[in-house]
């Protein structure tokens, strides 16, 4: 009875394969109003199934060519090489198209439902059309010859400039932010003045450079007075020191602060204690107190006058401990590293010690500390010696450098062993035997 049911089930697996090959392998079907279509050679129109193929497509319900003719508007128009004008064809190489009209004659544009003759005429608006030599001012037309447009919406005359969208008089007035500012003095006589700080938010206002100072935006009186960004400041009595101000005169900055006697300034920006400290390319470290090495604490470890990557190593340690285990002077997790020999190696899956290095088990073996391929040994040959102890071929084996118990029927299979009467070694792991199995 089992036989059976296990013959009908290979069976229908059989005849489900072969139906999901050939569902495969065939044309892609859709539907069409509920009913299936070959989109090989079959089109959807609206509902309708039509005959399709290369270059048909639908014109609402029927079909046509692509390269004999062209829908316009549910019509079918014949014809190559043509374009929908509204509900007609035109050929766009002898005619033009505007506003459903078209016109005998080719590359006209189309201005707002008018016919025009670029490049010689240009579109400005609804019924606004340039001439040769007349330019657009958003709705106007202009020469160019006797009038200027600011930002392209407003005309004014070329003795004007533009301050942005708004003109203005270059003689009279000052454009500072897009604002253009009359240059009036107290008495209202109009002088040359210079914007405040065109970046500046509040750099839209102007001075007069012979009596005033701009200081980041802010206008100040008398023009003596010095700037230390939007402040002033008495270079007598006061530094300036990138935007900040101390008092004391003519003192040494070092970035935004400034030092004081015993301290010197790294790279123009950060002060340090020479007695303590040095400054290498623009960084502080602490003096040397490893050995004769500079290094820096934030980033590295000193132990036994050697230096370690602080990211590596949590501290030095000089008992080991089961909750901080030593390897050598160094303080290392047995869960994430390897101490081989005194050296700490960061551990990774199948990866052992041998020596000082690791090795990675799969490709590599260590014989008496020297490492090996795995591919140069004759794993038929017997062997005297597994992990650095001697030990017996006919009762025990050595299954990449663990000494395992033997038998005249066990293998080894990866790290572990099997019996070959039972099972069988596929890819470092056992399975069992079977007339079905195999690996």
């Amino acid at each position: 009875m089992r036989q059976i049911t296990a013959t009908l089930l290979l069976f229908l697996i059989l005849v489900t394969s072969s139906l999901s090959l050939s569902q495969l392998s065939s044309p892609s079907r859709l539907l069409c109003a509920n009913k299936p279509y070959n989109t090989a050679n079959q089109v959807c129109c609206e509902g309708k199934i039509r005959q399709g193929g290369v270059g048909v497509r639908c014109c609402s319900t029927k079909t046509y060519d692509v390269k004999h003719a062209l829908c316009c508007k549910k019509r079918i128009l014949r014809g190559a090489h043509r374009l929908c004008c509204g509900g007609h064809s035109y050929k766009p190489a002898s005619q033009s198209c505007c506003n459903n009209k078209i016109k005998k004659q080719a590359g006209l544009g189309c201005c707002y439902g008018k016919f025009y003759k670029p490049p010689l005429q240009k579109c400005c608006a609804p019924g606004v059309i340039a001439e040769q030599g007349e330019a657009c001012c958003k709705d106007k037309v202009y020469n160019p010859l006797e009038q200027k447009c600011c930002a392209r919406t407003t005309l004014t005359t070329l003795a004007n400039e533009c301050c942005v969208k708004q003109p203005y008089n270059p003689r009279t007035s000052t454009c500072c932010r897009g604002r253009s500012v009359l240059n009036l003095n107290d008495t209202r006589i109009i002088t040359q003045r210079l914007c405040c700080s065109e970046t500046c938010p509040c750099g839209s206002s102007t001075y007069n450079p012979k009596s005033e100072t701009c200081c980041g935006g802010v206008v100040y009186r008398p023009k003596s007075v010095h700037c230390c960004a939007t402040a002033t400041y008495n270079p007598l009595l006061q530094t300036c020191c990138s935007g900040r101000i101390f008092p004391g005169a003519s003192r040494t900055c070092c970035g935004a602060d400034y030092i004081t006697p015993g301290v010197k300034c790294c790279g123009g920006r950060v002060r340090y204690r020479p007695q303590s400290q040095i400054c290498r390319a623009g960084l502080v470290f602490s003096r040397p107190n490893c050995g004769s090495i500079f290094y820096n604490p934030a980033t590295q470890l000193c132990c036994g006058a050697k230096i370690y990557p602080a990211s590596l190593f949590g501290s030095c340690c000089a008992t080991s401990t089961p909750t901080s285990p030593c390897c050598g002077r160094i303080a290392y997790d047995p869960a994430k590293q390897l101490c081989c020999a005194g050296a700490v190696i960061h551990k990774v899956l199948d990866r052992q010690c041998c020596g000082r290095l690791s090795i990675d088990t799969k490709v590599q073996v260590c014989r008496n500390g020297v490492i090996m391929k795995r591919s140069d040994l004759v794993t038929d040959a017997p062997t005297t010696i597994c992990a650095g102890r001697h030990f017996n071929p006919s009762t025990q084996l050595c299954c990449e450098n663990r000494l395992l118990l033997g038998g005249p029927t066990r293998r080894c299979c990866g790290s572990n062993t099997h019996d070959l009467r039972f099972t069988t070694c596929c890819r470092n792991a056992t399975i069992l035997n079977g007339p079905d199995r195999t690996c």
